[in-house]
């Protein structure tokens, strides 16, 4: 299974489908069975296997032979799409500021934040200041 990051976002996708490829990024290469056991009031096996399809159509999984069973890949990685959902996020609900959206967070959940992450990102505001560009946080 080849990954591909120059395939369609999320915004393509129905709640369900976007439900299924958010587990698979989290399980990596789970079988159909793995999948609609994470999934939330799952439908019946043949209507997952449709949606399987129809996200292999839209080009957003693929999947390979494990054994006897299909074993599905998400085609963009989770970092990327994880900044393509970020953009749409800030500029559906924050006109495009990164600066109103971390205010909002702060103001919401102050409490949210340690300390040792708030020293992580004052570093990373520190390197933006000098142009360094800030290390990716590592996959989740």
């Amino acid at each position: 299974m080849a990954k591909s990051d120059s395939s369609p976002t999320y915004p393509s996708l129905s709640r369900r489908e976007r439900e299924i490829v958010e587990i698979i990024h989290r399980l990596g290469t789970p079988t159909l069975s793995e999948i609609i056991a994470e999934m939330s009031d799952p439908p019946v096996r043949a209507a997952v296997r449709t949606l399987m399809n129809i996200l292999e159509r839209k080009g957003h999984v693929t999947h390979g032979k494990q054994g006897r069973e299909f074993v599905y890949q998400a085609t963009r990685s989770r970092e990327r799409e994880g900044g393509s959902s970020l953009k749409r996020l800030l500029s559906t609900f924050f006109k495009g500021s990164l600066k109103d959206a971390i205010a909002c967070h702060f103001a919401e959940s102050p409490e949210s934040l340690e300390k040792s992450e708030l020293d992580e990102i004052a570093e990373l505001v520190d390197r933006l200041r000098t142009h360094s560009p800030p290390k990716r946080p590592p996959n989740s």
